[in-house]
């Protein structure tokens, strides 16, 4: 994600909007092609001690959230 924008910074969460990048692996990762689009990113679950954040949730242009770290379930 490039370009960020924070439209809201606080303790507990950090909001913007930003160009996110991506590469489609078609054929392959290698061979693929890079593709850019508008994101909003969220930073929150904040840290004692902090100012960090633990986690970042990045939504796409058609609200399909993505979140990291990705946790397989148990």
């Amino acid at each position: 994600m490039t370009d960020i924008a924070w439209t809201s910074w606080g303790p507990e969460r950090a909001e913007g909007t930003g160009t996110e990048h991506r590469v489609i692996c078609q054929p392959n990762c290698a061979a693929g092609h890079e593709i850019t689009f508008g994101s909003h990113i969220t930073l929150r679950k904040a840290t004692d001690p902090g100012p960090y954040f633990s986690e970042v949730v990045v939504t796409d242009e058609n609200g399909n959230p993505e979140v990291w770290p990705r946790i397989a379930p148990r």
